[in-house]
């Protein structure tokens, strides 16, 4: 029974490693796009009640809210971009490799045997 389930087992893993690297893109994009354009809190400062991202020395005035967003959002870019980078070069190395030992012998490319 756990031979029948180990691969269906990868196959989940996979497909759930791949959405996670996805929304990891995704977030990158979105982080990068509000930093270009209004600025991040981790560039920006705080004055007293009043919050400010900054980007190139420019600050635009945002919520309480809006600051800790920002600054939530870029400490998981931070984080989460390098990791989903790494496992995309794993995953692209691990698609390029020759066939396994478990395969009896038999290649996959023409079916018949090694």
């Amino acid at each position: 029974m756990p031979n029948v389930l180990l691969p269906t087992l990868r196959k989940i893993g996979s497909v759930l490693l791949a959405a996670a690297c996805l929304l990891t893109y995704i977030n990158f994009i979105v982080f990068w796009a509000i930093s270009f354009y209004v600025g991040d809190a981790l560039n920006g400062k705080q004055e007293g009640d009043r919050y400010y991202l900054g980007s190139h020395g420019r600050y635009t005035e945002v919520s309480r809210r809006a600051f800790e967003y920002s600054a939530i959002q870029a400490r998981s870019v931070e984080i989460t971009f390098p990791l989903a980078f790494l496992v995309t070069i794993i995953a692209a190395q691990r698609s390029n490799r020759p066939p396994s030992v478990i395969s009896h012998g038999k290649s996959r490319s023409s079916g018949g045997e090694a």
